[in-house]
C-alpha cells in the first residue's frame, strides 16, 4: 500500500477543484473497495463497492472552494480493499 498526494495547485475561490482515480481489480476474485471522505469533498461513491474481475471503477472527487478561507487545504480520503496484498 502506499500513499498518493495530488495537488491541485493554486485554485480560484469559489470554483470547483475536481479530481477522478479509478481502482482496477487485475487479480482472479472479487474485489471490494471502501472509500470514506471529509464532508467538505464531494465524492460520486462513499461507501463500499465490489469490483469484479478484470474490471475497475471510477470515483471523482470534488472540492467546492466557495466560502472556503484563501489559503492551503489539505484533506485526506481513506481508501480500503480486500486485496490481502494492500493491507
Amino acid at each position: 500500500a502506499g500513499e498518493a498526494v495530488w495537488d491541485l495547485g493554486e485554485v480560484a475561490q469559489g470554483t470547483l477543484a475536481q479530481r477522478t482515480f479509478t481502482l482496477a481489480n487485475v487479480g482472479s476474485r472479487g474485489l471490494l473497495t471502501y472509500v470514506e471522505a471529509p464532508a467538505v469533498l464531494s465524492v460520486s461513491e462513499v461507501g463500499s463497492r465490489e469490483v469484479g474481475v478484470t474490471d475497475q471503477t471510477a470515483y471523482e472527487v470534488v472540492l467546492n472552494t466557495e466560502g472556503m478561507a484563501v489559503g492551503p487545504y489539505a484533506a485526506e480520503i481513506a481508501i480500503r480493499s480486500s486485496d490481502p496484498k494492500a493491507a
